[in-house]
């Protein structure tokens, strides 16, 4: 069968036995989900079995690239990454980007699908048809740069993901990287690997994609990219990366981590393919004690918040933290959450130092915990279990000490600048306190009203619904627009498309249907397409309904609800145009909304039996407890 955008094909690799397979993709299949995200969570809803271990032989990683994935769209690079995660318990998607999901498609194939344990470490090597599961036994103990470069200059350059120590050690909140520069899977995708002895996973392709119809495609492509063109900050994210797009570096000129600092350390900017911006970086090190050193990362605000987090005064030491946690693969997310656990639990006297060790705001503390964590020595054995087990453990109240959903650590604190989308989507998120499928205006403070209304429409809103979303006392109702922030998050990492703002500022609702349609062959609307992505999402939902997950696993934490101390001022939850305080009957209100507007029951947080059947998701119904 000829396969327009698709490679047309899944490759399932045991593990255990060595078996591998390949199956044609159904086509079928792949209109009714799109690709990426979309047929992951298929595979998923047939290949995990409800209630299995994250890290059990049968729990299968699941690897999927969307139908734009090898073509020439602005930014199309996702690769996605399934399984049932160690730190939530949910069945979740991580996504991270470079080159893994172009060869991938390259070599033929728009999933592949990993399930057993081998007997000692190995690593898969696909190329092209050929495949090849090879002994990783002298490369394993070796961090995430060290064995892709043993292995790159064994294989030559390819796409690659990989895991450090702290994935071959199983800890929770173990990173997958992705050419060592991009991460994946937060929630302990590392671990997940790791518990397979699986070191890496390689692949390149020398193939190409079709696409059906050449001239509306490219039609498409070069608007993309003459918009993008005349974007009037494209230059300064072109030089100094994503989160400094504004004009004027994020924290000044000068100073250890100002403008004069990033200039010093900054030896390339690194693009994903049909990137137009280049949002990685590689630092090196000029000069000091780690003179020499080479990081990779997607912002130089990564070196600037650890800086922060430790208090440390010295550039190149906040350096070496990101590079450990780069080489180890940690998620640096959660590390800062429990380092300010520690903290936290330590000045107020619940936690003593004979149980901890010595906790300060240092580089010292840092590094030690850092290497405690992922050679899980000491109290590193605990904290690498995660949020839950660490409080539990040391007999700490969560309310005071916690603020995670279903295990997962918030990032976005809605007492700093009010509850947008982002902080919203941390409880509603199958993943846990996970915020990236929430982007919209309320990403940064100060956004006008009118461009949530019109945002709304551009990621395929209904104008009915874009009229319940502004008919809010608080501007415009979070939980009803959070449903189509997460919708257009489905149909960018199902097709394939990078989410990050500066990227996805380009693309409407409409765009992405015509994409799809010329690429695909498959005829398809811009109603058609959110239609589609409405079904990627209620079938991820249905996925963790069906392992026990409710409403009451969407908790706002407690912590949200007390005041925050900072700069010696108190801060409460406050709506995004600050406007008044937010109570829990506010957000029990909001989850209410939320649940309505995607027509789920209230009272368990899960979809109806109807909503199930009217996105064709029957046999979901079958099966939901």
């Amino acid at each position: 069968m000829d396969h327009f955008g698709y490679a047309g094909n899944i490759l399932f690799i045991n593990l255990s036995d060595g078996k591998i397979e390949k199956k044609p993709l159904d086509k079928a299949d792949a209109e009714k989900y799109l690709g990426g995200l979309g047929l992951n969570n298929k595979l998923a809803w047939d290949l995990i079995k409800p209630g299995v271990d994250a890290l059990a032989p049968e729990n299968p990683i699941i690897i999927g690239a969307g139908p734009l994935i090898g073509t020439m769209v602005p930014g199309a690079a996702r690769v996605i990454g399934t399984s049932k995660f160690p730190l939530s318990g949910a069945v979740s998607a991580g996504s991270g980007s470079m080159t893994f999901a172009f060869n991938m498609k390259r070599a033929g194939h728009d999933h592949v699908v990993i399930t057993g344990t081998a007997q000692k470490p190995v690593y898969v090597f696909i190329e092209d048809d050929r495949v090849q599961i090879l002994d990783a036994t002298d490369i394993w103990g070796k961090d995430n740069y060290e064995a892709v470069d043993a292995l790159w200059k064994r294989h030559a350059r390819c796409g690659s993901i990989s895991i450090g120590q702290a994935g071959e050690n199983l800890v929770k909140f173990s990173l997958g990287m992705v050419d060592k520069m991009a991460t994946i899977g937060r929630a302990g995708f590392g671990a997940i690997m790791g518990s397979k002895k699986l070191k890496a996973v390689l692949v390149r392709g020398s193939g190409g994609i079709r696409v059906a119809d050449p001239k509306g495609f490219m039609h498409e492509v070069n608007t993309l990219f003459g918009r993008a063109r005349r974007y009037p900050l494209h230059s300064a994210a072109v030089d100094y990366g994503i989160l400094n797009a504004g004009g004027s570096f994020m924290l000044g000129e000068e100073g250890p981590y100002g403008l004069s600092a990033y200039k010093k350390l900054r030896k390339a900017r690194i693009a994903c393919p049909s990137c137009f911006i280049a949002d990685k970086d590689m630092l090196v090190t000029p000069e000091g004690e780690f003179s020499g050193m080479k990081t990779y990362t997607h912002s130089f605000g990564m070196v600037a918040q650890t800086a922060m987090k430790g208090q440390i005064p010295e550039c190149s030491r906040a350096t070496r933290i990101v590079n450990m946690q780069n080489r180890y693969g940690l998620c640096q997310q959660e590390f800062d959450g429990l380092f300010d656990l520690l903290i936290e639990a330590t000045s107020k006297g619940a936690l003593s130092e004979d149980k901890v060790g010595k906790i300060e705001r240092n580089y010292e503390t840092m590094h030690d915990l850092i290497e405690k964590i992922t050679f899980r020595r000491g109290v590193g054995d605990v904290l690498a279990e995660g949020w839950v087990e660490t409080v539990k453990e040391f007999g700490l109240d969560p309310a005071k000490y916690t603020s995670h959903v279903k295990g997962l650590g918030t990032e976005f604190d809605p007492r700093e600048k009010g509850l947008g989308t982002m902080e919203f989507e941390q409880l509603v998120n199958p993943r846990g306190g996970h915020h990236q499928s929430g982007g919209s205006p309320s990403y940064n403070q100060g956004a006008p009203l009118e461009m949530f209304e019109k945002h709304a429409g551009r990621m395929g809103a209904p104008p009915e619904a874009v009229k319940r979303i502004m008919d809010s006392p608080f501007g415009f109702n979070v939980g009803r627009f959070t449903r189509y922030s997460e919708d257009w998050f489905a149909v960018f990492d199902s097709l394939g498309i990078c989410i990050r703002s500066q990227n996805n500022r380009f693309y409407s609702a409409d765009i992405c249907a015509r994409l799809f349609s010329t690429a695909t062959g498959i005829e398809m609307d811009k109603t058609a397409l959110m239609s589609a992505a409405e079904r990627v999402w209620n079938l991820y939902k249905a996925l963790n309904c069906r392992e026990g997950f409710t409403r009451k696993d969407d908790t706002p934490p407690d912590k949200w609800f007390e005041p925050l101390n900072a700069a010696g001022s108190e801060f409460e939850m406050r709506d995004y145009f600050q406007t008044r305080k937010l109570t829990r009957e506010d957000l029990k209100r909001l989850l209410d909304d939320y649940y309505d507007e995607r027509g789920w029951d209230k009272r368990t947080g899960c979809p109806t039996d109807e909503k199930l059947r009217e996105l064709g998701l029957d046999f979901a119904v079958r099966d939901m407890p």
